[in-house]
């Protein structure tokens, strides 16, 4: 019984991100069925016609939404590597006033040789960008389970 209860709550933990993607998926079938109701009460189209016009309609916003906000979201990650060594930089001399932090200052080439360099730091920029499209992943199959449930909500 134990061994059972045991297994089911680590296959939850592990399958977390499935359970979280289908919720999300039906999340979007009812903003999308939403829509399409409310479009069809009010304009007298079809139900599919206007399910059709609430995924494009809210497609073609969120695809406005990142090409609009991208270049400020690029320029301001550029703006921010430039300025945390500045920032790294002014704060040292003020830290540099407690024993324990001249001390520990005194040391950091000894702590950047910890630091990941190379193929390390490398890897973890990979990482970061597999997790980004990870997650631009999950959402396109997220948005793909909103459209199915729409499409066919007898499921």
């Amino acid at each position: 019984m134990w061994v059972g209860c045991v297994l089911l709550a680590l296959l939850l933990i592990r399958a977390s991100e499935v359970f979280l993607i289908a919720f999300a998926g039906i999340l979007f079938a009812i903003l999308f069925y939403g829509i399409a109701k409310w479009t069809s009460g009010k304009t007298g189209l079809s139900q599919r016609v206007a399910l059709l016009l609430s995924f494009t309609v809210t497609l073609a916003l969120l695809g406005a939404g990142i090409w609009f906000v991208a270049p400020d979201v690029s320029q301001q990650t550029s703006e921010l590597i430039d300025r945390i060594p500045r920032a790294v930089g002014q704060l040292e001399s003020p830290v540099r006033q407690y024993d324990w932090a001249d001390r520990l200052l005194d040391h950091k080439d000894q702590f950047i040789g910890i630091l990941p360099s190379g193929a390390n730091a490398v890897r973890l920029a990979t990482g970061f960008f597999a997790s980004t499209f990870g997650a631009l992943g999950d959402l396109i199959i997220a948005l793909a389970i909103g459209i199915f449930l729409c499409i066919n909500p007898v499921l």
